[in-house]
């Protein structure tokens, strides 16, 4: 099984087991996506009325993570500034920059992060909002937009600002809808009943354009994301 699957399966595993805030356990499946991904130590708030904070990109990195992705870039899913920040290097806005690992440590020594995918012809993939509505539209390059595993931000009011982050479960590039599979959110569980701020599963229609005009930006990992070599901050 290849890291992608791997992800997916953490993922429905989740969904199956219905992984929400209704459970702040020490242990627990939401309490280890606060811990796994570096947003602080003492796992989830274990009040009944305590805050929750976001938690859908946890929610993400933490399925990631269970397929072998190299932990030190757990903190580039804590906000969809860092997410859009961790596609691209470095090169779109961002928010803690700290949380954005730039170099790795090869056997070879340090290397720039981005010039290492790059010479090894593997490199993260972006896809804007704009690259987005061309392929669907497009019925050439709409088969890859998408693609099992993909991270995708979405902007709810479409006002060109990120609010959610989400993994792509399935796409159809023929009826164009999209399945994402997603953390602090409202959707459906497998038996079809509706959840809340829970693991769940949410389609979108991309033939409606206000659906489309939702998807912010959607990004792919290289493989070399799913290695052990040392990294950090430039």
């Amino acid at each position: 099984m290849n890291h992608i699957a791997l992800a997916l399966a953490q993922a429905e595993s989740d969904w199956h087991v219905n992984v929400g805030e209704h459970d702040r356990k020490p242990g627990s499946r939401i309490d280890q996506m606060f811990i796994a991904s570096g947003w602080n130590r003492f796992g989830v708030p274990k009040g009944a009325h305590d805050k929750i904070p976001d938690w859908c990109g946890m929610a993400v990195c933490s399925w990631l993570l269970a397929a072998g992705m190299n932990p030190g870039f757990n903190t580039s899913f804590l906000h969809t500034f860092n997410v859009e920040a961790f596609f691209t290097y470095g090169k779109q806005k961002n928010v803690n920059p700290g949380r954005l690992d730039r170099v790795v440590t090869l056997p070879t020594g340090d290397m720039d992060i981005a010039t290492w995918h790059k010479a090894d012809r593997q490199p993260r993939r972006w896809t804007d909002r704009g690259g987005i509505a061309s392929a669907v539209g497009s019925a050439s390059s709409a088969p890859s937009v998408f693609a099992p595993g993909d991270v995708l931000l979405i902007d709810w009011a479409g006002a060109n600002d990120a609010d959610h982050i989400a993994m792509v479960r399935h796409w159809d590039p023929a009826t164009k809808v999209l399945t994402c599979i997603e953390g602090n959110r409202t959707g459906k569980g497998p038996d079809g009943k509706t959840r809340r701020d829970a693991v769940v599963v949410c389609t979108y229609d991309l033939n409606k354009p206000a659906v489309l005009r939702q998807m912010y930006g959607v990004g792919r990992l290289s493989p070399l994301d799913f290695t052990t070599h040392p990294v950090r901050p430039k």
